[in-house]
């Protein structure tokens, strides 16, 4: 099966042709798979219910698991375009799309880790607490979330920087 969505996934027949990809039968074509990765990364832009956090943390580290395969894709065919003295292909795009949705991520992944996590803290015995564990944990998302504040507040996302506001008041209690 070549995959033919746009002219840039001609490298990609030459790699089925030459039988070089690894999993035989199974083609990824890296653009299909970045406007996948897209059309999610417009969706966590309107998404913003804390009810949910849990699926839509799962739905972001499926994402982001699916853009660092892409990436990791990216690296594989520059070097075999090089390999066959091709131009690498410029693969700019699968970058910034990679830095747009780092906020994103990191708010829910952050956002369930800190539910999780502090349910356990009050919850559990407290002699299973590990006060490194927390401290460590209290203060990564304390400065993390800060920072993506900011960023978000640069993109006039005000929504999502109220999210991560809204997280850091609940780990300063």
């Amino acid at each position: 099966m070549v995959l033919a969505c746009y002219q840039e996934c001609f490298f990609f027949s030459v790699i089925q042709i030459l039988g070089l990809y690894p999993h035989k039968g199974t083609y990824i074509c890296v653009y299909c798979d970045l406007n996948i990765c897209l059309f999610f990364c417009f969706l966590f832009l309107e998404n913003n219910c804390f009810l949910q956090v849990e699926r839509i943390a799962l739905d972001a580290h499926e994402v982001d698991k699916r853009l660092r395969k892409a990436q990791e894709l990216t690296r594989l065919f520059n070097s075999r375009e090089l390999l066959f003295g091709v131009t690498p292909t410029d693969y700019g795009t699968l970058a910034k799309v990679i830095e747009q949705f780092e906020p994103f991520f990191y708010l829910w992944s952050s956002a369930a880790d800190w539910k999780q996590d502090n349910a356990s803290w009050m919850n559990d015995p407290f002699e299973q607490l590990v006060p490194d564990d927390v401290e460590r944990n209290v203060t990564g998302w304390w400065k993390g979330l800060f920072k993506y504040q900011r960023e978000f507040n640069k993109r006039e996302l005000a929504s999502q920087a109220n999210s991560c506001e809204t997280i850091r008041q609940q780990v300063h209690f």
